[in-house]
């Protein structure tokens, strides 16, 4: 079960990613308790149809998980962080990450016939 993860779209309109999906969007809740780090690689495995240490290892070669987790967090005093948006890649899929709790993952491959 992926923790604190609305799917809300993905390329066939389903409510949950497919190992053929192209493109999906989900969010994150950033005042819950999952981190966003294992929020999307639960996401990513399920679009990928692998296992979540094989993602893990992806994401990790891609960019620092910790770091991704404390990125939209509130400031120190407590203030939103206004603003702001992240885009990687992570194996064959661009992954653009909003401030909103918005998370996009799109396959290169759907990219390159846009």
């Amino acid at each position: 079960m992926t923790p604190n993860v609305s799917y809300t779209s993905n390329e066939n309109n389903s409510h949950a990613p497919a190992a053929s999906s192209e493109r999906y969007v989900t969010s994150y809740d950033r005042n819950g308790t999952a981190k966003l780090s294992t929020v999307l690689v639960h996401a990513l495995a399920d679009l990928m149809d692998v296992d979540i240490r094989e993602v893990e290892k992806a994401l990790y070669e891609s960019i620092d998980p910790e770091s991704l987790d404390h990125l939209f967090q509130r400031t120190p005093n407590g203030t939103a962080r206004p603003g702001g948006h992240l885009t990687f890649t992570v194996k064959d899929y661009l992954v653009m990450i909003s401030d909103d709790g918005r998370i996009e993952i799109t396959s290169r491959e759907y990219l390159s016939r846009e």
